[in-house]
């Protein structure tokens, strides 16, 4: 996906999760958000354009929290190790 066409949401990045790993992915981000964990890291299947699954290391952390301590800004990345889950 070209940067420009994703929309810098939590709900944009949810859309394209495999069905099976959604669960998982919202339980980590949630964890990390709620102040759980010091960050989030999930390996999961994301859709390509093409319509194919790609699965990818997604990873990152709050970055800006208000006075309350709500999450206000994540930043994160996401790492191709289709491969990798290839080979295993």
């Amino acid at each position: 996906y070209d940067a420009d066409a994703l929309v810098p949401r939590i709900e944009t990045l949810e859309g394209p999760v495999h069905p099976d790993d959604t669960p998982r992915f919202t339980a980590a981000v949630q964890a990390h958000v709620d102040g759980r964990t010091p960050e989030y890291r999930c390996e999961m299947r994301l859709r390509r354009r093409d319509g194919g699954w790609s699965w990818v290391l997604a990873a990152g952390r709050v970055t800006e929290r208000d006075e309350g301590g709500h999450a206000l800004r994540l930043a994160g990345m996401h790492i191709d190790v289709t491969a990798t889950k290839a080979l295993e």
